[in-house]
């Protein structure tokens, strides 16, 4: 089982929108009754909760929010809420699991303990390899392919909004100059963004008069 999914700084500015995404890679189901979450949040898991192999499991700050946002969200399938929130910034984070450890004692008896042994951990960032859009841009951040290092910036990568987006068209028409001097050398236009985004330009079109 590993985090699989981060949505860390949400474009809404609400942190009670942040989740944890939790992916069983292996070939069976997976007992996760108590469980943990922690470093960056702290989260233990119920009692008979457990997650099918090759299934999704969401853990929230705020559950019924989330569940109200996400139409493929339910209480089987979205649990929380976690303590604390996730860095917008980045930090660590742990997938705990509880494991007996039984020790004799100096009287010859045997007494077990439980131990949190790590299953999975990352450390996940901002900048450079980490995704940009996540970084409070309206994305989460995902694990490309379940079976690689989630250690690993490079094998992160911001979810695809793009379906939820829509072109908006601009058109204009105005004299093509250097600042309001005429110059008859000038044959290109120069267009950019005032910030991250993407455009297509097109049906450019002049019409040429004297001064």
């Amino acid at each position: 089982v590993v985090i699989n999914e981060l949505m860390y700084d949400p474009i809404s500015g609400n942190d009670d929108d942040q989740y944890i995404e939790l992916y069983n890679r292996s070939g069976g189901a997976v007992d996760l009754s108590g469980w943990q979450l922690s470093d960056g949040v702290s989260y233990t898991i119920p009692t008979n909760t457990t997650l099918a192999a090759g299934g999704y499991l969401v853990i929230a700050r705020n559950a019924a929010q989330l569940i109200s946002h996400y139409g493929n969200l339910n209480t089987a399938n979205c649990l929380g809420n976690f303590g604390g929130k996730l860095a917008h910034g980045g930090e660590h984070l742990a997938l705990t699991k509880p494991v007996e450890h039984k020790v004799t004692d100096g009287s010859g008896n045997t007494v077990t303990n439980i131990i949190n042994v790590t299953v999975n951990d990352l450390t996940y960032g901002t900048g450079g390899r980490w995704g940009q859009w996540a970084a409070g841009g309206g994305s989460s951040l995902e694990l490309k392919d379940a079976n690689s290092d989630n250690r690993l910036a490079a094998n992160w990568a911001d979810s695809d909004e793009t379906a939820k987006s829509v072109w908006t068209n601009i058109e204009t028409t105005g004299v093509l100059d250097n600042g309001g001097n005429y110059d008859a050398s000038i044959d290109y236009a120069q267009i950019g963004l005032l910030d991250v985004g993407e455009c297509l330009v097109d049906n450019v079109g002049a019409a040429y008069q004297d001064r």
